[in-house]
């Protein structure tokens, strides 16, 4: 008898504009397809630049027995909500039809998107045929939003998302804050804590011992990201230590000139490499020393996940979502929240430990990946979240 799966729609952001949270939602479709069938709806724009780059990234998944929608939309402006930017999407009638037609049919929506018109679209079709709705928080968007009184937009925003969020049934977060944030104020909602896993495949751990590289993934912009930040720690750093070099790679707005004016004022210090492949952005990892995050806000924090399945020690700040990754003094530092001076002094900390017995830090690093892996592997957070979905 052939067992009938239960249909698992994933609401995703444009998966061909390549970062983190599209690389996870690719990553847990392809571990879920074989108990699931699924659909994903995926928001595009022709206003958007759709690189080739893009669409080769989603199909060098296996994505064999799951069905792709792209869902073409009128994309209006780009806006900043919460920390966030967000080009709010509205479907075009070919594509919200689509959008109803595939929620009907489904068991059961996984909303990954955070989109505030996606996600009131979600909410409104999944009542309308009384379908299971799961909310992914993995952006730190929700918790400003949920929080935000100052102003009377922003306590219009709120009011707006208590409501909407209101009729959700289940929600998937990533840290304590939002758990207890989201579970006090939806009592009736089902929540639960379930972490991002690491997306990499286990190898061996390099030990760079000719050069101390400090390595930053991300966005480049200041009001979330914290570029700003790791270009104020550079500045501390590059005028009195020149044995610590910084690798910066990503893309963004208001980070990509403050990058381009430290590589002018510290040459041969800052290399700045914009978009990489995979094959490149592994050596980069594995070539690293240090992983330099200084984000004001996040909801899990994928890239310090990533740093530390090659290894990485961590520099973070006194945030949710990276200092609940940073748990113990091996794996790195939790620092004052955007104290850029003692953000420096932890980098300096970790030259001084490296320098002082670079095959000691090499151990370091073995520890590291041991620890993630035992704690955040893939099978152990699939098997939560599917125990979750059957709830």
């Amino acid at each position: 008898m052939v067992k009938i799966k239960p249909r698992l729609t994933f609401v995703t952001n444009n998966l061909y504009l390549v970062g983190g949270g599209e690389r996870l939602a690719l990553e847990m479709v392809i571990r879920l397809k074989d108990d699931y069938d699924i659909t994903i709806l995926n928001p595009v724009s022709s206003k958007e630049n759709v690189v080739k780059k893009g669409e080769s990234f989603v199909k060098s998944y296996d994505l064999e027995g799951v069905k792709l929608e792209n869902l073409d939309s009128f994309g209006m402006k780009m806006q900043m909500l919460a920390t966030e930017p967000y080009v709010l999407r509205v479907p075009k009638p070919s594509s919200l039809s689509k959008l109803i037609s595939t929620i009907r049919r489904s068991d059961i929506i996984y909303q990954m998107s955070l989109n505030p018109v996606s996600v009131f679209n979600s909410v409104l079709l999944s009542k309308l045929f009384g379908k299971k709705l799961v909310l992914g928080v993995h952006n730190f968007s929700v918790s400003v939003a949920l929080q935000n009184t100052e102003g009377f937009a922003n306590n219009l925003k709120r009011r707006f998302s208590i409501a909407v969020l209101g009729q959700v049934g289940y929600f998937h977060v990533t840290n304590d804050r939002d758990f207890r944030l989201i579970r006090g104020l939806f009592p009736n909602a089902k929540v639960r804590k379930i972490p991002n896993f690491i997306t990499r495949k286990g190898g061996r751990v390099l030990n760079n011992t000719k050069e101390f590289r400090c390595l930053y993934v991300g966005r480049l912009e200041s009001s979330g990201k914290g570029t700003d930040l790791l270009c104020e720690a550079i500045d501390i750093i590059a005028k009195r230590n020149k044995g610590i070099k910084f690798w910066i790679i990503g893309k963004g707005t208001t980070g990509e000139a403050l990058v381009t004016e430290r590589i002018r004022k510290y040459p041969g210090i800052v290399k700045w490499f914009g978009f990489v492949s995979d094959a490149e952005l592994n050596r980069a990892y594995d070539g690293a020393s240090l992983f330099t995050h200084p984000s004001r806000g996040e909801a899990f924090a994928l890239s310090v996940l990533e740093a530390q399945s090659h290894g990485l020690p961590a520099v973070v700040f006194d945030i949710d979502g990276p200092k609940d990754l940073i748990k113990n003094d091996f794996q790195g530092d939790v620092v004052r929240k955007f104290d850029v001076k003692e953000f420096a002094e932890s980098i300096e900390k970790n030259y001084k430990m490296w320098k002082r017995d670079k095959s000691g830090y090499g151990k370091r690093k073995e520890k590291i990946k041991d620890y993630v892996y035992k704690n955040y592997s893939p099978e152990k957070v699939i098997a939560q979240l599917k125990e979750f979905f059957a709830s």
